[in-house]
């Protein structure tokens, strides 16, 4: 019974960490850089929602919208975004004290389950602020808009999945050997020979 309850715990917990993986994810590859705030006096990295939103605001801030929009749109930052980051930041300190405290044998299911709830109640409230947040920008530049600056994040979105994708195909080639475009392996430095031939 207790192998089993262990085995729940350990999958609410992966199932959790997915939550944090894309905010971490950057560190190792290539070409994702986590994004800082262009408020200064916010020390938190962007998490998942945070960045999310503040890609959002950034997009609208330059699309053709008054200077009252733009300043209400601003606004979105120290109420939403700002916020959403910093309990991302205490989502992911609080994953981690989790783990940690599932290394010890003696470690309480009882107390693990709830810091587990603890964590889950606070993903529900980041991304109940993040709709919220979304929905008062949709209000604030009118539906058209919004509809541009969603199909924008989309798009951007997904370069930055093929830019993973290209940035870990690289990583795992040779450093003899690359792949060229016509799909025949060559070694640097002779394609330039080879062109001139």
């Amino acid at each position: 019974m207790r192998a089993v309850a262990f085995t729940l715990i350990i999958s609410a917990l992966a199932a959790g960490f997915s939550f944090a993986a894309d905010t971490q994810d950057g560190k190792s590859q290539p070409g994702l850089q986590h994004q800082m705030f262009s408020v200064p006096s916010s020390p938190f990295t962007t998490g998942k929602y945070s960045k999310m939103l503040n890609d959002m605001v950034s997009g609208a801030l330059n699309t053709d919208i008054t200077n009252d929009q733009k300043q209400k749109i601003s606004e979105l930052r120290k109420e939403y975004v700002m916020p959403m980051a910093k309990e991302e930041n205490d989502i992911r300190q609080a994953q981690m004290d989790i783990l940690k405290m599932l290394e010890d044998p003696s470690f309480d299911p009882a107390q693990v389950k709830k810091e587990i709830e603890n964590v889950n109640a606070a993903s529900k409230k980041v991304s109940d602020r993040y709709i919220d947040g979304l929905a008062s920008l949709r209000d604030t530049v009118g539906k058209e808009n919004y509809k541009t600056l969603s199909a924008s994040l989309s798009k951007y979105q997904q370069n930055l999945v093929q830019m993973r994708k290209h940035s870990k195909y690289q990583s795992m080639q040779s450093p003899d050997t690359r792949e060229t475009t016509s799909g025949q392996t060559s070694r640097p430095g002779t394609e330039t020979q080879d062109a001139g031939n």
